[in-house]
């Protein structure tokens, strides 16, 4: 396995990398781009080309081997943050997520979006390895701290952030749109 920046401009794994970003969390896929996996892969390919919204390609992570995607991460700083493009319609429907998921992050902390390891390589350090490299990544941007947000249904996910040192520090609870609620949880590094 090699692990590697993501950069759409060689990089051969855009298309599984998108349907990756789909499906590790579909409910809030589905809402931010659309119910229609193809309409909804088509704008996340363009945010990844166009290096728009959370996909900048200097903050996702790739884990492959010779032929194909075995996971990724993305994560952005406080600093990132202020670095999106986001249109209205998205801005709206972000802002809605804020009752489920961690908004604000300064600019010493490190937000974990997506850590995610095809089901063939779970269990053999593919997400240590993505985990370690989220860490050095947030040490580069002189980050003192990693948060996170897990659906609060996922035990799975729950059970290997508490391994890597993660600690719960909020529940949320949705109110206003069909999404589960989520722990917020954070490491020291």
């Amino acid at each position: 396995m090699e692990l590697s920046k993501y950069t759409h401009k060689k990089d051969k794994f855009t298309d599984e990398l998108v349907k990756m970003i789909y499906f590790t969390d579909i409910d809030i896929s589905r809402y931010l781009f659309s119910d229609d996996y193809v309409k909804a892969a088509h704008t996340i390919k363009l945010m990844l080309i166009k290096n728009e919204y959370i996909f900048l390609n200097d903050c996702i992570n790739i884990l492959y081997d010779e032929s194909k995607l075995l996971g990724f991460s993305l994560s952005y700083s406080g600093k990132d943050k202020k670095k999106f493009i986001i249109d209205k319609e998205l801005e709206k429907k972000t802002k809605a997520l804020e009752e489920i998921l961690t908004s604000d992050i300064s600019d010493r902390q490190m937000y974990l979006h997506y850590i995610y390891t095809d089901k063939a390589v779970r269990g053999k350090g593919a997400g240590s390895m993505l985990m370690q490299k989220v860490f050095s990544d947030a040490r580069d941007k002189n980050c003192t701290e990693v948060l996170l947000d897990v659906a609060s249904d996922n035990s799975n996910a729950i059970s290997f952030y508490k391994k890597k040192g993660f600690s719960v520090y909020e529940e949320k609870k949705n109110v206003s749109i069909n999404i589960i609620g989520s722990l917020c949880m954070k490491i020291k590094i």
